[in-house]
């Protein structure tokens, strides 16, 4: 079943085509199983980016200081 919202964001040029093809596979599967896969990926590639935005700087960008 492709609800109203679905179908948008389906034919959006704002979405991108890895959520596309993560929301038509989710659609081949049970309902409940997609969504719990989701709220999964969903988790870890947010800790994912959590991660990433508060990493110290690298060694080599601490040897150079940066100019005001």
């Amino acid at each position: 079943m492709i609800t109203p919202n679905i179908q948008k964001a389906l034919e959006s040029n704002g979405v991108r085509f890895y959520a596309k093809d993560f929301l038509m596979e989710g659609m081949r599967k049970d309902c409940v199983d997609a969504v719990h896969d989701a709220h999964l990926v969903y988790k870890l590639l947010k800790e994912r980016m959590e991660k990433m935005l508060s990493m110290e700087p690298t060694e080599s960008e601490q040897q150079y200081p940066q100019h005001s």
